[in-house]
C-alpha cells in the first residue's frame, strides 16, 4: 500500500500521519482526506492522555465535556475517581470518546493547518458519527457534546 492509501487504526499513527501529510511540500499528497470516528466499545482508561499531555490546549475540551455533563470526565478518563472503571459504562464512554474524536479532529485541522477543503468526507461507526458531524461543522463542541 502507497503512503498516501495507508490506514492507521491507532491515535499514534493518525496523528504522525497527519502531520506527514500536512506539512509536505508536495501538494498532491494530501488530495482528499477522509476522517472516520470511533464508536462505543472502543474506548479505555487512559485514552488521549499522552496526546493530551503534549498538547494541553486540548484539555479544554475534557474540561468543557465535564461541565456541561456534571461529573469531572478526567478523573473517569484516568480512573482516578475510587469508583471502578467507569469508563466503560455508556454515559460516561460516550461523552469522552466524543471528546477525545474532537481533539484529535481540532487538532488535524488547527495544528497541521490541514485546510478544511481538504476533507472529503468524515464518518463513524454509530456514535462516532457525531464526531463525523463534528468534523463537517454541522454542530458546535458543546451541542455534541449535549
Amino acid at each position: 500500500m502507497s503512503k498516501n492509501n495507508q490506514i492507521f487504526t491507532d491515535e499514534k499513527n493518525i496523528l504522525i500521519a497527519a502531520q506527514d501529510n500536512c506539512y509536505s511540500k508536495e501538494d498532491e499528497l494530501v488530495k482528499n482526506i477522509i476522517l472516520m470516528f470511533p464508536g462505543q466499545s472502543s474506548q479505555y482508561i487512559g485514552m488521549g492522555l499522552d496526546f493530551l499531555e503534549c498538547n494541553k490546549d486540548y484539555y479544554k475540551y475534557i474540561h468543557d465535556a465535564s461541565r456541561i455533563f456534571g461529573e469531572d470526565l478526567l478523573s473517569i478518563l484516568k480512573n482516578e475517581n475510587g469508583k471502578g472503571n467507569l469508563i466503560d459504562k455508556t454515559e460516561y464512554s460516550q461523552i469522552l470518546i466524543y471528546a477525545i474524536s474532537s481533539v484529535f479532529n481540532d487538532y488535524i485541522f488547527n495544528n497541521c493547518k490541514l485546510p478544511s477543503i481538504k476533507l472529503f468526507a468524515a464518518t463513524g461507526h454509530s456514535l462516532g458519527d457525531y464526531s463525523a458531524l463534528y468534523s463537517c461543522g454541522a454542530f458546535d463542541f458543546e451541542i455534541g457534546a449535549k
